[in-house]
């Protein structure tokens, strides 16, 4: 079996460049706002460091990282992925702060991303923001930020559940209602 690398650079929102496949320098958000670092830029000075340095280009340009497997068994959001979330995410990303305007609590809230747009790419983990985050592929980015890492276990859930199809139950509503009852005596 053979294994493909590929040159893969991300900009500053931890989005890939190869959308940019002319050999001319231009702006393009995907790549860059600056015309000098589109992927003929990156690819120039990956190929010159992989020369001078013996690695191989995908290594050298965009640090490429080598992706937990995900894991081979049905994803349940309860059980394997709000755990997850909770414990690793939701001190910022949760009800109550909404740090670069990202909410994981919720799923249209996930689903909309943050200030840098969407983290998941429903049905394709390898290409989800949040997947690049929490492995290590963005290294300014890493999340969660401060305390412990995901373990490549974690990893390998999150991205079942992204390649799965986001199995994520429906929010309960609460039996009660908050409306106040209006007396008809008035």
């Amino acid at each position: 079996m053979t294994h493909q690398r590929m040159l893969v650079g991300l900009d500053e929102f931890g989005l890939r460049c190869d959308a940019c496949r002319s050999l001319s320098a231009r702006s393009c958000h995907t790549c860059s706002e600056h015309a000098a670092m589109t992927l003929p830029s990156l690819a120039i000075i990956g190929f010159l460091v992989a020369a001078l340095t013996g690695a191989e280009p995908a290594t050298t340009a965009a640090k490429a990282v080598e992706l937990p497997p995900p894991v081979e068994r049905q994803i349940s959001f309860q059980r394997d992925v709000q755990p997850i979330l909770q414990r690793a995410c939701w001190d910022c990303h949760g009800s109550e702060s909404w740090e670069s305007g990202l909410r994981l609590d919720r799923k249209e809230k996930t689903l909309a991303g943050g200030d840098g747009g969407a983290v998941i790419v429903a049905g394709n983990s390898a290409e989800s923001r949040l997947i690049h985050f929490v492995s290590g592929i963005v290294p300014d980015k890493l999340m969660p930020p401060e305390g412990e890492r995901l373990s490549n276990e974690d990893i390998g859930i999150l991205r079942a559940w992204i390649d799965q199809g986001l199995d994520w139950p429906a929010a309960r509503r609460s039996p009660m209602s908050f409306v106040p009852i209006q007396s008809i005596n008035s």
